[in-house]
């Protein structure tokens, strides 16, 4: 068989990207909680917005990279010499979660966009329901926008790693 790009490396690459997802899942349900939070009118520290924005969109930045640096190894080894024969489903699957990881990105970018202004915004939006004054409609517009693209992050990292857990179960590589 030929020499793939990486492929000496394959083993140490494959737990560097099942920890990033690790860190990825956590961090981005996390942010998700905090911003239903917001949405509820319930307390958060602001810091903390910023804190789980930054990891996730590192988290993800990490398990992107060390993916694209599998993929050779995988399309090579796994796919063609197994999957497309023995598990055609989990090859789609595989194809699938890619696809779903792509429109993630875009969203976690938007999560820490979004952060930056809640996490420096005045402290009434972290009061409760009883003692807060009447918010201003754009600051209901950004928190309701930043748990969509917390949501949506945390919901798709969830789902790929099921997938991917799924994908490498099939032949356990």
């Amino acid at each position: 068989m030929p020499s793939v790009f990486l492929q000496p490396w394959g083993p140490l690459l494959v737990v560097i990207h099942a920890l990033s997802s690790i860190v990825l899942c956590g961090a981005s349900v996390h942010q998700a909680l905090l911003a239903v939070q917001l949405v509820r009118r319930q307390p958060v520290r602001p810091s903390l917005l910023q804190t789980y924005a930054l990891t996730t969109l590192g988290a993800y930045l990490s398990v992107m990279i060390s993916g694209a640096l599998l993929y050779p190894r995988y399309r090579v080894v796994i796919r063609a010499l197994f999957l497309d024969r023995q598990a055609p489903w989990a090859a789609n699957l595989f194809d699938f979660k890619e696809n779903l990881a792509t429109l993630g990105l875009p969203l976690a970018i938007g999560a820490l966009l979004m952060a930056r202004p809640l996490s420096a915004a005045p402290p009434s939006i972290a009061r409760t329901a009883t003692n807060q004054a009447p918010e201003p409609a754009a600051t209901r517009v950004v928190v309701a926008m930043y748990c969509f693209l917390t949501v949506g992050t945390a919901l798709i990292c969830l789902s790929n790693v099921i997938a991917g857990l799924l994908c490498t179960a099939v032949r356990g590589a």
